[in-house]
């Protein structure tokens, strides 16, 4: 939904030694051959590679989820898991920006683009409470504006800009200081829990029922029961096996 071509125009202004790692996540087919690493070395200075099981991250590097996988961040390591599909979605945003608030909190830069339905939303609520910057772009600017407008309108984000200043914003982001304020937030033990969950590729029952209470509705993946997450960016819901929905996305059928 326009993102590949806001993600050139973003990343073919970003400085050379942007001293940050960055992390990518286009929602795709699982059948699909990617080819965004390549788009974006033809267009940028930072390389850019599709993100392999396990290795270790470097600073002035692009890391792009793979299809089928969600891209995990931890304090030194990326992962590409097949955790349970968020938002009807494998890759997914929310995955990747909880592990990387609960690895890294107030040195995360979340960013939200054009695109679809809210992936997104709960995973920038939770950069926001660990202490990150969240940057959204402007709504008007986007060439679909659900996705950013979902994000302005659950979260408290700290920049909105159309997309001729975005890395511009990202790169100040980037660069600014961390607050003694939110250098002290720390990650929940239900965002660990639900990091787990996508790590590991399934849920327990426990873990589940330890992140809100169970509903009558039912996993429009799986038909199990669905829980609802306690989450005070997005009222959102997750299965006993780990599928995850915002409501809105459970009810698109």
């Amino acid at each position: 939904a326009g993102g590949l071509q806001t993600l050139i125009r973003i990343v073919s202004r970003l400085p050379r030694d942007l001293p940050a790692a960055l992390f990518v996540v286009l929602h795709m087919a699982p059948q699909w051959k990617s080819t965004v690493a390549d788009t974006l070395n033809k267009n940028g200075q930072l390389p850019a590679k599709q993100a392999e099981n396990g290795e270790m991250f470097r600073r002035g590097r692009i890391y792009i989820a793979a299809p089928d996988h969600h891209l995990l961040v931890e304090p030194s390591r990326v992962y590409a898991t097949k955790g349970p599909k968020e938002n009807r979605s494998r890759p997914a945003i929310d995955p990747l920006f909880r592990s990387a608030a609960a690895s890294h909190g107030p040195r995360v830069v979340g960013v939200i683009l054009t695109g679809m339905l809210d992936d997104g939303t709960a995973g920038l609520s939770a950069v926001k409470r660990c202490g990150g910057i969240t940057i959204v772009q402007d709504p008007n600017d986007a060439a679909y504006a659900e996705m950013p407008q979902s994000a302005i309108d659950n979260v408290e984000v700290d920049h909105c800009v159309p997309l001729d200043r975005l890395a511009e914003t990202i790169t100040n982001a980037v660069i600014s200081e961390v607050t003694e304020q939110d250098a002290e937030k720390a990650a929940s033990n239900e965002l660990v829990t639900e990091v787990e969950i996508s790590k590991r590729g399934m849920s327990r029952i426990n873990d589940t029922s330890s992140l809100g209470d169970l509903t009558s509705f039912s996993c429009p993946e799986c038909g199990g029961p669905l829980w609802q997450v306690d989450d005070p960016g997005v009222d959102r819901f997750r299965c006993y096996t780990g599928h995850s929905y915002t409501r809105r996305a459970a009810e698109i059928i």
